[in-house]
């Protein structure tokens, strides 16, 4: 059996639904995570141009 059988052996020829609910909460969460400092720092340079 080569690998492509196996994979749809697997999942039964579906695609794995659990690489979208990891790509999903990645792209959700982490720039958030990632943007929350720079976030705070461009909030005080509109405050101060106001």
């Amino acid at each position: 059996m080569n690998l492509k059988a196996i994979k749809n052996k697997i999942f039964n020829g579906k695609n794995p639904k659990f690489i979208y609910y990891i790509r999903a909460y990645v792209m959700t969460h982490i720039p958030r995570a990632l943007l929350r400092p720079a976030l705070s720092k461009l909030d005080s340079i509109v405050m101060i141009k106001k």
